[in-house]
């Protein structure tokens, strides 16, 4: 199906505007039948650029209900019919009807044969079938990169200043830090005029609350919420990565927090 076929299909808050063009050729994981409906999930995982977040496990519908299976009716059954003229007489309504009538013969008109004069009718040409070009993208080996794509819905190679630009761009987040180990690894300072601090204190805050999830025996991973009266930090930490942002609110928006541990967990080549 192309991607125009599946913006007629797509729910209005799920479309992105800026994404594939009309005519590109999208090939789903499981093409729709009369026996198996198209699901929102299939459509996103085929092509995460149609869509502007997300489908979550709430949000997925069917887009193409499979129809209900037709009930089977059996034919009625033919009554019998008497063979002879005894066992006709006993059928209500036949004595009204008078003795059974000698049938005719049928007399159909002679075939008249082709007239050898006549034109032959010309046959139409058919149409030549126009070439199908068919679009297909690599599927990154790296499953890092893989995963960092259908994200941010972007394509080609995500390098680490990529991603913390990105984080740095969603809804709330003033900047980002994006820390391997005790070192930065990249940041975004967006609109945080405490930046020069936060970057300051990060690594040795990563480095404490990784101890402190040790001591939790939760392995060294975790999300760590830091609010106080003029600021509200979060540190989403797995194995030896580390994504730290400012955000404006003491709550992060719907969906942010998840996007922002899918990261994290990306990065670090969790499951």
């Amino acid at each position: 199906m192309t991607a125009k076929d599946l913006r007629r299909l797509l729910p209005p808050e799920f479309i992105r505007p800026a994404g594939p063009p009309d005519d590109t050729l999208i090939l789903l994981p499981l093409a729709p039948s009369s026996h198996l409906p198209l699901r929102l999930s299939a459509v996103y995982h085929a092509c995460p650029a149609l869509f502007q977040r997300p489908v979550t496990a709430a949000d997925d519908r069917d887009l193409l209900p499979a129809p209900l299976p037709v009930p089977f009716n059996p034919a009625p059954s033919v009554p019998k019919i008497p063979a002879s003229s005894r066992e006709l007489s006993d059928v209500p309504g036949f004595a009204e009807l008078g003795p059974p009538r000698r049938a005719t013969e049928l007399c159909l008109p002679p075939p008249q044969s082709p007239d050898r004069h006549a034109p032959t009718p010309a046959i139409p040409a058919t149409p030549t079938a126009q070439p199908v070009t068919l679009q297909c993208q690599p599927v990154p080996a790296d499953r890092t990169q893989l995963a960092l794509q259908g994200l941010f819905m972007c394509r080609g190679p995500v390098t680490p200043a990529m991603t913390a630009a990105h984080c740095a761009s969603l809804p709330g987040i003033l900047s980002c830090l994006l820390l391997q180990g005790h070192d930065i690894a990249a940041e975004a300072p967006a609109t945080s005029p405490a930046f020069p601090r936060f970057r300051q204190s990060a690594p040795a805050a990563a480095a404490a609350l990784r101890s402190l999830s040790n001591a939790m025996d939760l392995n060294g991973s975790g999300t760590f919420s830091i609010q106080s009266a003029n600021l509200s930090r979060t540190f989403f930490i797995e194995n030896d990565w580390c994504l730290a942002v400012e955000h404006s609110s003491p709550h992060l928006a719907d969906g942010i927090r998840e996007k922002l541990t899918m990261t994290v967990r990306a990065l670090a080549g969790a499951s």
